[in-house]
């Protein structure tokens, strides 16, 4: 798995957003990212309120109940 998307990236995706002028698909196109990524990166500032952040992801799995005593070795 790569690295995270720069804040820097993210903001510049949504300046070519904003006028409308291009599709999310050529806009992908011009900064090298997936249709995917731009789509969320819009959608999350539109529903932040015009915020530039990285969504959150999970750390990972949760283990539910006794499975941490199963990975401790004696």
């Amino acid at each position: 798995m790569g690295a995270p998307y720069s804040n820097d990236l993210r903001k510049k995706v949504i300046q070519a957003c904003e006028p409308k002028r291009e599709s999310q698909r050529e806009i992908a196109e011009l900064f090298s990212v997936s249709i995917s990524f731009v789509e969320s990166v819009w959608q999350h500032y539109r529903h932040s309120g015009g915020e530039v952040v990285p969504l959150r992801r999970r750390a990972g799995r949760v283990c539910a109940g006794g499975c941490k005593s199963s990975l401790i070795y004696p």
